[in-house]
């Protein structure tokens, strides 16, 4: 391989030749020069391509990381419309119907919310399946929100006296976030 490595020195340096000669140990030097050159190269341009890599890696993960961030904004936004209007509105599903007609919720929620309040027609102590409880909480608070592509997941706490957490899950539906299933505890 040195005697490679020399012949292609020699025929990439001939003027050198003709000044040194043919001494063997300056040909052997200037080969290992060449080859450490070349390979210091090698290892800048990795070096460099690495950067790129990195530098490309990164901006990617941020771009990934404020686009789970919008849409974490915008299904707390969809269920923070949704509780605020039907809390503070003092509706119910037992005797007021306009949630239906609020675009928040999926048509499977929204008949199993129908079925629910069916079912509780003749009872006295009703649940509101909405708020999984009776009356109105005072406050809300939003605990994990967690997004994994058209599909979200939000705790709530429903503060009444005490606080109750409730589970939500959401899919983007037309671009929208919509409450497919709430999970009462």
């Amino acid at each position: 391989m040195i005697k490679q490595i020399i012949q292609k020195t020699t025929q990439m340096f001939p003027k050198i030749k003709r000044l040194f000669g043919r001494d063997k140990k300056f040909y052997i030097l200037l080969s290992m020069f060449s080859l450490a050159a070349i390979l210091f190269i090698a290892a800048v341009v990795i070096a460099i391509a690495g950067m790129a890599s990195t530098k490309n890696n990164t901006k990617k993960a941020n771009q990934e990381a404020a686009m789970l961030q919008d849409k974490k904004m915008t299904v707390e936004v969809a269920v923070n419309s949704f509780y605020n209007w039907y809390i503070h509105g003092n509706t119910d599903v037992f005797s007021d119907v306009s949630y239906k007609d609020r675009g928040t919720l999926t048509p499977d929620l929204i008949a199993k919310i129908e079925k629910n309040v069916a079912e509780q027609k003749e009872s006295d102590k009703k649940i509101d399946p909405v708020i999984c409880g009776v009356g109105m909480p005072d406050t809300v608070a939003f605990g994990d929100i967690t997004v994994k592509n058209d599909a979200a997941t939000v705790e709530m706490n429903l503060n009444y006296i005490k606080s109750r957490k409730i589970k939500l899950e959401l899919i983007l539906q037309d671009n929208q976030w919509k409450i497919n299933e709430i999970i009462c505890p």
